[in-house]
């Protein structure tokens, strides 16, 4: 389904929405001349988790330094928007929760070929809420097999937005200062568009 959809912060906005999965939903944008860094040239797509506040924005194309995607997770339903916890994913890719057991049997379709999981992913627990789930490729522990994709998992909760790794590591570094001035202007726009 497209959409263009007005925002207080600046001209319309041209989406494709994709359905919602185990409450997983989000859209593409298409008006990319209109958006502010860093996502002002490439794809973008948002996505959220309808029964919490984790959501994404991820630029593709030439956003990030190898010029592959930058994404960003955040809590969209935070009450100080202007002062956001989030973190900033260099290769951050955005994949729905229900596609992870195909990815670890199959890859992840990738440039050159199907990529592998680092490790295989965690189950999600009806009981518990969906989470927003991110993948980043980094070198193999096993230097013959290339690259592989790690799996971060974000949630919202009392203590606010947490991101998991998939090997039960410490969670990435919030995004700084600097970062979250330069993500400010495009959250503003989008955000409005993610239902709370």
């Amino acid at each position: 389904m497209s959409a263009i959809s007005a925002t207080a912060r600046g001209p319309a906005i041209a989406t494709s929405w994709f359905a919602c999965d185990q409450s997983v939903c989000g859209f593409n944008v298409g008006d990319v001349p209109a958006l502010p860094e860093p996502c002002a040239a490439g794809g973008v797509l948002a996505a959220w988790v309808a029964t919490s506040g984790a959501a994404l924005v991820q630029c593709s194309a030439e956003a990030g330094p190898a010029g592959d995607t930058v994404a960003v997770v955040f809590d969209r339903r935070d009450v100080h928007p202007s002062r956001p916890r989030l973190f900033e994913i260099d290769g951050g890719r955005f994949i729905k929760p229900f596609l992870l057991p195909e990815a670890a049997a199959s890859g992840v379709p990738d440039r050159f070929g199907p990529v592998p999981l680092c490790r295989q992913p965690k189950p999600v627990d009806a009981a518990e809420t969906t989470p927003l789930v991110v993948l980043v490729k980094v070198p193999a522990p096993d230097s013959a097999a290339g690259a592989c994709y790690r799996v971060l998992y974000a949630t919202t909760g009392k203590k606010g937005l947490s991101v998991r790794t998939d090997d039960g590591s410490d969670e990435p570094v919030a995004a700084d200062a600097q970062a979250q001035t330069r993500w400010a202007p495009l959250l503003s726009r989008l955000r409005p568009l993610m239902p709370r």
